[in-house]
């Protein structure tokens, strides 16, 4: 019975998020070499999703690059990026 209470309140807790449109990580679908660059370009704001979820398996589009190449750059000019 604790597990189905414990799953309960994960779905509970996604439906809120989701609710709330609050960055959901797919952690899962990031490999372990890649975790800690995945990690720290969404804590710098690099990357922030689409304010559902994220998709690191997804295609990439040039638009997409160049929102992230300028997210970076700002930051790195105003001593935001922490290495």
């Amino acid at each position: 019975m604790s597990q189905y209470n414990e799953l309960l309140g994960k779905i509970n807790e996604l439906e809120v998020q989701l609710k709330l449109k609050v960055n959901i990580r797919s952690e899962s679908l990031v490999e372990a070499s890649h975790k800690v660059p995945w990690d720290w370009v969404i804590k710098e704001g690099i990357i922030k999703g689409d304010g559902k979820s994220m998709n690191p398996t997804g295609a990439l589009t040039r638009q997409q690059m160049a929102t992230m190449i300028k997210r970076y750059l700002i930051n790195l000019l105003l001593n935001r990026i922490h290495i």
